[in-house]
């Protein structure tokens, strides 16, 4: 006798202000199936996984039919606004196994006791992964759940993940753009859009003279919530960290997920104080510089209460559609709300407002790429050195994809365990 299906989606559609944004989407998922959902940025993945999940706003409109059979665990694609910043890791979830579930996504000691904003993005996306399993779903919807991981880090959460679907049946519906996600899970994909495979057609131009910024001797330590009593261990995040960055420039940092790139960029962007060392961001003549930070979540980085165009007016007068065009986004979306946008929608409107308000200076891009496909992200990277090439802009690209680092920066350099390696 067949199993029933755990999902059933039949013409399923879904419209913001009647305005389509999930074209009719059939399909049907089996227990023990893996599924990958595909596409460009803002094709409606995340749109029809929270649909699926019941998570949709007021303002959205769904037709078609969707039936789910069992208990639903929902891997958000955002961040910190699924994490309560009041509870240690370790008491997010309401489970007797949550320390074991936790270990299971490799977020072990320290980690389990830390708060949301003492973790790397990489690993609060763990955090949510721990938290979808505890609630031993029949039916797992995952939005870009590993974008923030290092490849080895991401090769063990997908294990863990198809583990949990041998072992007990449940099925998993998984969005990303990275084809290796889908390959690793066995996955059948379902593509909501062609599947384009495009190499980036520039390399970053050579740094020009001069130092834009140089951070010395940097130390960071995170403390627990008892930190004045030191009953509880602490956290160092940076130590003894030093580099330079030249006018011009595109350096990429990678490592693992937790080495400490995102406190570095922080410190950088003066959004973060340090224990001890020196950060000095000027040009060649000293002239102080401005520094923009696009964080790993884009939401963090937006007013989601503005229009697109009234986020752009906050940092720069330049001309808001002709950026948006650049960015493959169309220029009638100005009036449009952030909220309305995709994850890779809001990252693209991020980084071009972002180094909109920079006459020069620094750039700091912490993950800011991995929600886009190859094709869209290679348009930014684009358009990122052709405005190095005519301000001087200097960029830290921070990133765990080694090939977009090969392609884009003239220097790499990695960090692990709060440390540069030489």
């Amino acid at each position: 006798m067949n199993a029933s299906p755990l999902l059933i989606l039949s013409g399923t559609s879904v419209a913001y202000s009647k305005r389509l944004v999930v074209p009719p989407v059939s399909l049907t998922m089996l227990p023990g199936e893996c599924v990958g959902l595909a596409g460009e940025s803002g094709c409606g993945k995340t749109t029809l996984l929270r649909s699926i999940a019941g998570l949709l706003t007021t303002t959205a409109t769904c037709s078609g039919r969707v039936e789910v059979n069992g208990k639903v665990g929902f891997v958000p694609q955002e961040l910190l606004p699924n994490l309560s910043p009041y509870l240690e890791i370790c008491h997010q979830m309401d489970s007797p196994d949550a320390g074991r579930i936790l270990s299971s996504v490799q977020l072990d000691g320290l980690r389990q006791n830390a708060y949301p904003h003492q973790l790397s993005g990489g690993e609060r996306q763990r955090a949510l992964i721990a938290q979808a399993l505890a609630g031993k779903p029949n039916l797992i919807l995952a939005d870009e759940p590993t974008a923030n991981l290092d490849p080895s880090t991401e090769h063990c959460v997908l294990d863990l993940l198809s583990r949990y679907v041998r072992e007990t049946g449940a099925g998993l519906l998984i969005a990303s753009h990275r084809e290796r996600v889908f390959n690793q899970l066995g996955c059948r994909v379902h593509r909501m859009t062609p599947l384009e495979y495009v190499a980036l057609s520039v390399k970053s131009h050579q740094a020009q003279s001069g130092i834009q910024a140089e951070v010395c001797s940097l130390t960071k330590t995170y403390y627990s919530r008892d930190w004045l009593l030191r009953s509880k261990p602490r956290l160092q995040a940076l130590h003894q960290v030093s580099l330079s960055i030249a006018k011009g420039e595109m350096l990429a940092l990678t490592g693992l997920s937790g080495a400490g790139k995102s406190t570095l960029a922080r410190c950088l962007a003066g959004r973060e104080t340090w224990d001890s060392g020196t950060i000095r961001i000027a040009d060649g003549k000293g002239t102080p510089r401005s520094v923009q930070l696009v964080s790993q979540e884009p939401s963090q980085s937006l007013n989601l209460r503005m229009t697109v165009d009234e986020c752009f007016k906050e940092t720069s007068k330049l001309n808001v559609a002709e950026l948006l065009e650049q960015m493959r986004l169309p220029g009638s979306w100005i009036r449009r709300k952030t909220t309305e946008l995709s994850e890779g929608q809001r990252a693209r409107v991020a980084i071009a407002r972002s180094a909109a308000a920079l006459d020069g200076g620094l750039l700091i891009l912490d993950e800011s790429l991995t929600g886009l496909d190859t094709v869209t992200r290679s348009h930014v990277l684009t358009y990122l050195f052709n405005l190095q090439q005519k301000t001087g802009m200097s960029c830290l690209l921070i990133t765990h994809d080694a090939d977009v680092a090969k392609q884009a920066a003239s220097r790499i350099i990695r960090m692990a365990n709060g440390s540069l390696l030489a």
